[in-house]
């Protein structure tokens, strides 16, 4: 019993040193930011009014994002033989791990938090399925951020690209490219998660394989990889807003491409939130681009301002508004 309650108390203090390191990490790397975009941290207050059409901007852009991302979870979850649930329930589940995924490792929050809330709702499915999605669907996420990173930092046209369609032609190139590789892709996810399941259970019950074998047709694959391209863009009109809101001037390409970089930074998913990480990422791009350091600097700390609030506004509207939903799930004829 002592040495089982030692044990315990261990795994306790080692993971709260973990936390503790992750964090101090991140704010480490936000202030760094800050020092290398700014010496003198005073600027940050001088000439700031911040605009309110730029935060209802970001707000709108959040919730764009948010509906289509819920979206394409259940549309990838579904094909990959989940449980049908209501897409409020998506939603809901979306949004209140996104806001909690500011304070902790996000990469972890989408792994476990997405299958509980699931399962609350009432899916049958093991937590080890909702997070082999999550794996897919951060593949995608990660595609199309990488053609535009690379359009954004290797293109010599890139610093004085007044119109979208280059970056816009970069994305959905890697969107067609991905349709006929999500089934296959699909089926190798899944295949690897039963077969890990089936080591790791030794003896018990393994987890049971989708009621049909797993398959993502083309339509469904090119709605999965639309509505991909879709959040991308809501999630630059996010940024933006937030760029409006302190009053940096940047150009529709240069947001697109400076966000492809910022989203690449922020799937490390080291720090809480990304903390510092996804900073560095904006500050890098737009420092590529000679944009005002100061105005930067006021946007790396108002679009972190603006994710956690619009979150928790979507958390407090979703789980109003979700009051005396029931989300048993249908069964698959």
């Amino acid at each position: 019993m002592t040495v089982d309650g030692g044990g315990a108390k261990r795994t306790r203090a080692g993971q709260f040193g973990s936390a503790f390191l992750r964090l101090a990490i991140g704010i480490a790397a936000f202030a760094g930011v800050l020092i290398w975009l700014l010496p003198d941290w005073h600027a940050l207050i001088d000439d700031f009014t911040p605009s309110p059409v730029g935060f209802a901007l970001s707000l709108l852009g959040t919730t764009l994002a948010s509906l289509v991302t819920a979206r394409r979870w259940q549309l990838l979850l579904e094909a990959m033989g989940g449980d049908r649930l209501p897409f409020f329930t998506y939603l809901r589940a979306l949004v209140v791990t996104r806001l909690v995924g500011q304070f902790v490792p996000a990469l972890a929050v989408d792994l476990v938090g997405r299958g509980v809330a699931l399962r609350r709702a009432g899916s049958e499915r093991g937590l080890g399925h909702a997070a082999t999605q999550v794996v897919v669907e951060r593949l995608l996420d990660l595609l199309l951020p990488l053609g535009l990173a690379a359009w954004l930092l290797l293109s010599p046209a890139a610093a004085t690209a007044e119109d979208l369609t280059t970056p816009l032609v970069c994305v959905l190139l890697v969107a067609g490219l991905f349709i006929p590789l999500v089934s296959p892709i699909a089926r190798l996810a899944i295949a690897a998660y039963l077969r890990v399941s089936t080591i790791r259970s030794r003896g018990t019950t393994p987890p049971q394989p989708p009621g049909r074998p797993v398959h993502v047709d083309i339509s469904t694959a090119a709605r999965i990889s639309a509505l991909s391209v879709a959040r991308l863009l809501t999630v630059t009109l996010q940024f933006f807003g937030a760029a409006v809101a302190v009053g940096l001037v940047v150009t529709g390409p240069h947001m697109i491409g400076a966000t492809g970089v910022a989203q690449i930074t922020g799937l490390v998913g080291l720090t809480p939130g990304g903390l510092g990480l996804i900073e560095w990422g904006w500050a890098g791009a737009f420092k590529h681009l000679l944009a005002d350091p100061t105005r930067v600097a006021q946007f790396v700390l108002c679009q972190r301002v603006c994710v956690i609030g619009n979150f928790a506004i979507l958390s407090m509207l979703t789980s109003v508004g979700g009051r005396g939903i029931t989300t048993v799930p249908a069964r698959e004829p």
